[in-house]
């Protein structure tokens, strides 16, 4: 969140006193910085562990614990930048997050893993054979999974396990993370902890969201394109988010391409297409999806190559779909697979270093 800049969720969160070891529940909308502060939290409470500890981050997908594991590599290796410029050695350096999810299923020595990200199943099903672990910090990222028909009831006991040792002076440091419930304040009143709620106010994309207001396939199809193509002429970003399956989320884009390629101007396709070289450079099979990036779309699900999804983002968030020192805006459209279906038209404006 950069070094002078501290959000309004952040204030929050410190004047609850989570960063002087309280445990909270925190609940706010996409885009208000939830995650970064509670690996803001894990990372200064990592510091003071004590050996034979392991703290945890917990995600309900792959995708997401991917993300998270390489975001904490880099604020660690922050740290321990910022730490040994004084000429002091840092407890960060030996302190790096292990990733286990279902590709991932190597064994865990809990004594000799001082940081571990995991998704819920996959932590389930260590802890259950193993005897060793002694948590310090635990982040609980999307509780709102345990409302899932068929996730919900291991991540419920999973969560209500970890928050009993908490309540039993367990030394564990407690943090849920949810998007918006109507029922937080009951959740956290389950859990025994204090609820720090955020709201729209707190993000920092101004978002207006534009629902097709039909369903049949036809018509909401020509809504989307018309939609796009408006907001594309007054140069402007698109995210499209697909209730369906990743394949529909490539289809709606390739769908879209026609639209957005003939409201480009020369120096914008320009641009787009040197993000496409980077693309391919980086997983040459992803051909199709670098032709879309050519011509101003793209599209973003946890199938994608973590590589690509990272360049796609990177640059969606730049506001700069071309090379790191580009400054040239390209307008276009974003298709993802997210719960919900809507078009949403986006003014990237983020703070020094999100």
């Amino acid at each position: 969140m950069g070094e002078d800049f501290i959000s309004e969720l952040e204030k929050k969160v410190i004047d609850s006193g989570a960063f002087e070891g309280k445990s909270v529940m925190i609940c706010a909308p996409t885009n208000t910085g939830k995650s970064y502060i509670a690996q803001e939290l894990l990372v200064q409470y990592l510091e003071e562990q004590e050996i034979g500890y392991t703290s945890v981050y917990l995600c309900p997908y792959k995708a997401l614990a991917e993300e998270i594991a390489f975001s904490l590599e880099e604020m660690i290796n922050t740290r321990i930048q910022e730490v040994e410029e004084n000429g002091d050695i840092s407890s960060l350096r030996h302190r790096r997050p292990i990733l286990s999810t279902g590709d991932y299923s190597e064994p865990v020595d809990f004594s000799t893993v001082p940081l571990l990200v995991a998704t819920y199943e996959k932590f389930a099903s260590l802890i259950s054979k193993r005897r060793d672990f002694r948590p310090y910090v635990v982040i609980a990222d999307e509780v709102q999974l345990i409302g899932d028909e068929t996730r919900g009831a291991r991540a419920e006991f999973l969560i209500s396990s970890l928050a009993e040792g908490e309540s039993l002076g367990q030394s564990v440091l407690f943090y849920p993370l949810s998007a918006v419930m109507g029922n937080a304040k009951q959740i956290a009143d389950w859990l025994n902890l204090p609820l720090v709620q955020g709201d729209d106010n707190d993000r920092f994309v101004p978002l207006t969201i534009k629902p097709p207001l039909v369903h049949d396939g036809d018509a909401a199809t020509t809504f989307i394109r018309k939609t796009v193509a408006a907001e594309v002429k007054n140069k402007r970003q698109v995210l499209v988010l697909d209730p369906s399956a990743r394949a529909n989320s490539e289809r709606r884009a390739e769908g879209l391409k026609d639209t957005v390629a003939k409201l480009l101007t020369r120096e914008e396709k320009k641009t787009a297409g040197s993000i496409a070289n980077q693309l391919l450079q980086i997983v040459p099979y992803l051909r199709p999806l670098a032709d879309l990036v050519r011509n101003g779309v793209a599209y973003h699900h946890a199938g994608l190559d973590l590589e690509a999804r990272r360049l796609i983002e990177r640059d969606v968030k730049m506001d700069n779909l071309g090379s790191v020192g580009s400054k040239t805006h390209v307008p276009g459209a974003l298709c993802g697979e997210f719960e919900g279906g809507h078009v949403a038209s986006l003014d990237y404006q983020y703070p020094p270093g999100i």
